[in-house]
């Protein structure tokens, strides 16, 4: 019989593990302040008046540097771990591939997205300045 809060507890652990890994790199804040950087260019260096021109103007870039920004934040994630030999470690664990390949994968999702959302929060909230 499987039991889910094991393996639920096994993944976040690896999860962790991910979110930890990418706040001791210094390519991922740079990458993140680079795309908060240029979303607040864009959008202050339009005229915009109001919500619905913001969404408009930041429509392309937003679809252009996204698939760019995750593609730079998720590659090599599990690849990397296995040329640094963390995968050697990691298998004296006991989470299987499966908790594995979730918990990092939950790991990058969670960093792009507080990566792609903050900065669009922030032009949002700049919108009625």
């Amino acid at each position: 019989m499987i039991d889910v809060g094991a393996r639920a507890d096994r993944t976040t652990a690896v999860f962790e593990r991910e979110l930890g890994t990418l706040a001791r790199n210094r390519l991922y804040p740079l990458l993140a302040v680079g795309f908060a950087a240029l979303i607040v260019a864009i959008a202050l260096g339009s005229d915009v008046s109001g919500y619905v021109p913001l969404v408009a103007t930041l429509l392309t870039p937003i679809e252009l540097l996204v698939p760019v920004l995750v593609a730079a934040m998720g590659y090599r994630s599990i690849l990397g771990d296995r040329e640094r030999g963390e995968l050697d470690v990691l298998r004296t664990y006991p989470a299987t591939r499966e908790e594995y390949v979730v918990g990092v994968f939950l790991g990058r999702l969670v960093a792009i997205t507080a990566t792609v959302v903050a900065p669009l929060l922030a032009v949002g909230v700049a919108v009625p300045v």
